[in-house]
């Protein structure tokens, strides 16, 4: 098949393919057309059913006029490639479900659709932050590895990007409950009178001050439980479905074992509110987090040199996900390089970059399923 080459994973047991989107294949326009498509539906959709579907924090800031001409815009622009696609490559599946989400779109009321109310603190899927993140990380790293890439004949769908996408979507339709958890527990734990003092000293700080201080103590705290999901035994099996992307771009980060997700943000924020920082200090470290873990796994090719030594990078983080044992156990920390440099595990991401990725000595299935279970299932090393 012309721009698609096919390879078999044998620890998943699934074929999975790389698909190159060049121009003038046709490609490109069915892709775009059936991720506008959906993208619009869900979208018409929150608006119908926001307490079901809808993120609360995010409804605060919504600007409904604009979401609704993006979901006029999305459509639009969907059957126009959709039609494209029809007319001058013979009509492929993705431009029919995009076509064909752009319609019902159109009859549950499109950029008109009426909404009701929503009901605060509710749990919710949330399809608003899926959406968003994903339009979001699309349109911007695409482009940005496209243009600057560490491996230019990489495509843009490569192998297990089905798996990678199945975790983004289930990592960001799940955000309510894993807020639930992690928002939720450390105030429960950490609400004590002795605590008073600490947090009005940490609150009478500068915001930038606690933003920074925030990034800080967080890393620490994940530096060392990073440490120890490659330590222990069992831990490193759960954290291992991270390290089985066989190559690295902006949607690899999201491969994470669901309950490494848990684990790792309710034992990171615990600090964060022990010391009392201020909503705006959380919510500015949050942002961060959210462009820092997809940046440092983009396939980006710029070395960024002495930055390197200030942010991790993706050549910094490349080197933690390299298959090369000389690299192993190096570059633990997520935000701040400083922290490998204290406790000794710094490596300095010279010119060269890992020649490969991946799990050394054991093989991680391919599929979302066979990973999920692959902690409870492996024998441990």
């Amino acid at each position: 098949m012309d721009g698609v080459s096919a390879s078999s994973d044998s620890a998943g047991g699934r074929e999975t393919a790389e698909i190159r989107l060049r121009f003038g294949e046709g490609r490109l326009s069915g892709y775009a057309s059936m991720v506008l498509g959906l993208s619009s539906l869900g979208g018409v959709l929150c608006f119908a059913y926001p307490s079901l579907l809808t993120t609360g924090d995010l409804r605060d800031v919504y600007d409904p006029t604009i979401l609704r001409t993006g979901i006029y815009l999305g459509i639009l622009a969907a059957v126009i490639l959709g039609v494209a696609n029809f007319l001058f490559h013979g009509g492929r599946r993705q431009a029919f479900v995009g076509v064909g989400s752009a319609f019902a779109a159109t009859l549950f009321g499109g950029p008109y659709v009426e909404t009701s109310g929503a009901e605060a603190g509710r749990l919710s899927f949330g399809l608003d932050y899926f959406i968003l993140a994903l339009l979001v990380s699309a349109l911007v790293f695409i482009p940005i590895e496209k243009l600057f890439p560490r491996d230019p004949d990489q495509p843009i769908l490569r192998r297990q990007w089905r798996t990678d996408l199945e975790y983004f979507a289930l990592s960001h339709l799940l955000v309510s409950y894993i807020l639930l958890v992690t928002l939720n527990l450390a105030p429960t734990l950490f609400d004590a009178a002795w605590l008073e003092p600490i947090q009005a000293t940490v609150l009478s700080q500068p915001l930038f001050v606690q933003f920074v201080m925030a990034v800080f103590v967080a890393d620490l705290t994940q530096y060392w439980l990073h440490r120890f999901y490659h330590g222990n035994a069992w831990f490193w099996g759960l954290h291992a479905v991270h390290h089985s992307a066989p190559v690295l771009d902006w949607l690899a980060g999201s491969r994470q074992h669901l309950l490494e997700i848990f684990i790792t943000r309710s034992v990171v924020f615990c600090p964060i509110f022990l010391l009392g920082f201020s909503d705006q200090a959380i919510a500015s470290y949050v942002a961060l987090v959210g462009l820092q873990a997809v940046f440092a796994h983009a396939n980006f090719g710029i070395g960024l040199g002495p930055l390197s030594y200030v942010l991790v990078t993706p050549q910094y983080h490349h080197w933690h996900h390299s298959n090369d044992p000389a690299a192993a156990d190096t570059n633990f920390a997520v935000h701040l390089p400083v922290i490998d440099m204290m406790f000794g595990t710094f490596r300095f991401p010279s010119a060269r970059w890992p020649d490969g990725y991946g799990v050394i000595g054991e093989s991680v299935p391919a599929t979302l399923r066979g990973q999920l279970l692959y902690p409870f299932t492996r024998k441990a090393r």
